[in-house]
């Protein structure tokens, strides 16, 4: 049972927190890049791979042929998995996750000895150096709660007498064993999906964010070009006498009072955009204001600069106008300066509701 302990010890201990960049390679392969990854020093992409490796040596279907044959085939490259992964994570300052894979060689060892066995070239002495300086205070704990020894400075970790060949377990022992392993890969893989909907969850919100700010700056830029192309297709105001300005003013009251909204804005933008005395201006904004034509009318009521006293009213349009066109911070702060001094009216009401909740 030693065994099946070591095997739970080793599939508990796994996080999919960081899932492979290539789910098509195969563990093997997923090996062999992390090797080479970490040889090149790119130890982050390192540590990628050789998790994914070492995760995919302990699937399901291979704890499924070691349930079957009592034999665990992977042990050597998952052994080698852990050494590189244990390497990479030390050189990026993580010695704790580092100290965790030296223990999960360990606790594989127990299941077989395959350490002694792994080729791992030059960089098995740098291996070692780090399995004393990590593991020279702290007993290894395996799941069964038997320590095993630290491994020294100079020798490799230590790797148990051979055990000698068991009889084969009768059925119900297999059943058992079986039963045990299929429990904790139900177990684990409910939890890799778990994290995988956390993960996918927090990509989509930060991706609905990341649309949703291209979307408003693709408006801002649609009104710009909408207004540039409107100011260009209105023919020049030549200057008229203030009672010539308020003819054209009352004619485009008229047309909006009527219904001819478009033909009423033409007008007051040709207004808004004149030399017009300030206070006709303002009556244009108001009138671009009441035919719903917000982006027009903020526009107008920019132009006639700083309010004054005795000009909260138009302050008020001026903040519904950028409420409607989705300047809600400052909407609030222009209605914040005219609330104290116009009437609460039903409008006033509702509006300074939807402006104050939609800006929180």
């Amino acid at each position: 049972m030693r065994t099946l302990f070591a095997i739970a010890t080793l599939l508990s201990a796994f996080s999919m927190s960081a899932l492979p960049a290539d789910t098509n390679l195969s563990a093997d392969q997923l090996l062999q890049r992390g090797v080479e990854r970490y040889r090149a020093a790119k130890y982050g992409d390192a540590v990628t791979d050789l998790s994914a490796a070492a995760q995919a040596f302990l699937a399901p279907e291979k704890m499924q042929a070691y349930v079957s044959s009592g034999k665990f085939e992977n042990l050597g490259p998952l052994e080698t998995a852990l050494v590189y992964l244990a390497l990479a994570q030390s050189r990026q300052g993580r010695d704790d996750d580092a100290r965790a894979a030296i223990q999960r060689i360990a606790t594989a060892e127990r299941i077989a000895p395959a350490f002694a066995g792994l080729q791992l070239g030059p960089d098995k002495s740098e291996f070692e150096t780090l399995s004393a300086r990590l593991m020279s205070k702290t007993q290894i704990a395996t799941s069964s709660g038997t320590p095993a020894l630290p491994p020294a400075v100079s020798a490799p970790l230590p790797v148990p007498s051979p055990v000698p060949a068991q009889p084969s377990l009768p059925q119900q022992a297999l059943g058992e064993r079986e039963r045990v392993i299929n429990e904790m890969i139900v177990q684990e893989r409910a939890r890799i999906e778990r994290e995988a909907e956390e993960r996918i969850a927090a990509i989509q919100r930060d991706a609905d964010q990341r649309v949703a700010a291209a979307l408003h700056a693709a408006d801002e830029r649609i009104a710009a070009i909408r207004l540039e192309v409107e100011q260009q297709r209105m023919p020049v105001m030549p200057p008229m006498t203030p009672r010539q300005y308020l003819g054209l003013l009352r004619d485009a009251t008229t047309l909006a009072a009527q219904g001819h909204a478009g033909e009423a804005n033409l007008m007051f933008n040709r207004l808004a955009t004149s030399d017009a005395p300030r206070e006709v201006v303002a009556e244009a904004a108001v009138g671009l204001y009441r035919t719903g034509a917000h982006r027009d009318a903020v526009d107008a009521f920019r132009r006639m600069g700083l309010f004054g006293r005795g000009e909260e009213d138009l302050r008020y349009y001026f903040a519904v106008a950028l409420y409607e066109t989705g300047t809600y911070a400052e909407a609030r702060r222009e209605l914040a300066c005219a609330l104290p001094y116009i009437e609460a009216t039903d409008d006033v009401a509702r509006y300074r509701v939807r402006i104050e909740q939609t800006f929180r």
